[in-house]
């Protein structure tokens, strides 16, 4: 085995242990997420808050597509739409 196959190997067991983490402490991170988005809207007096909840929902979904977790959005079976409200 070659330098570039062990080091291909270390990175791979690298992501892997960094998926098996953002897994197991998802919630942690997304609740500290929402506590700096929090008080970046205080301090910024709410003025961005529609770019503050932007930005905390697409790491939302980074640390959700890390870990491996499905999305609401992803869970709709195929070829069925969300019903929308008349």
């Amino acid at each position: 085995m070659g330098f570039l196959d062990r080091f291909r190997k270390q990175v791979s067991d690298v992501a892997e242990q960094a998926q098996d983490l953002a897994a197991e402490h998802a919630d942690t991170v997304k609740e500290g997420v929402g506590k700096a988005a929090d008080f970046v809207d205080e301090k910024t007096g709410e003025k961005y808050s529609g770019h503050i909840d932007k930005v905390e929902g697409v790491v939302d979904d980074a640390v959700d597509k890390i870990a491996g977790v499905e999305g609401e959005a992803e869970a709709e079976p195929a070829g069925e739409q969300p019903q929308q409200p008349v």
